[in-house]
């Protein structure tokens, strides 16, 4: 579960690094902000299943979906404001148990987000990186 959380936060801190202020932030092409229901309509279009059993049992403003991020099977979590239904938050979960099948995963989303935001700054030593989040 540790080495999970890892593969997860070092994603996200990839995704962060790679924002850029004059654009709003898009996931998988969506852009945050909009209604929770575009959003999952957006979603589905591009392949993924809501998966409203498991849904259910997640907080408020928490939906989970099931399909494949960057070439691997993954679960998505969206999160949204309850009061205005707007998407604030996206985040991938691409379960694997071995520390190293991780880092592989985590340096292919890396190459890709470099590959599409070259003149960003982004962190060299995934090893260290990931060892600090476990």
């Amino acid at each position: 579960m540790k080495k999970t959380t890892a593969i997860l936060a070092a994603i996200c801190i990839s995704m962060c690094v790679f924002a850029q202020t004059n654009q709003h932030m898009k996931f998988m092409g969506i852009p945050m902000g909009v209604s929770i229901t575009t959003f999952q309509q957006k979603l589905v279009a591009k392949g993924l299943k809501y998966d409203k059993d498991i849904s259910k049992h997640l907080p408020a403003g928490s939906r989970i979906f099931k399909g494949t991020f960057a070439g691997y099977d993954a679960e998505v979590f969206t999160y949204h404001d309850t009061k205005n239904n707007k998407v604030y938050r996206a985040k991938v979960v691409i379960e694997r148990t071995d520390l190293e099948i991780a880092e592989q995963v985590y340096n292919d989303i890396l190459l890709m987000l470099c590959k599409k935001y070259p003149d960003s700054i982004h962190q060299k030593n995934t090893k260290e990186l990931i060892s600090s989040l476990i």
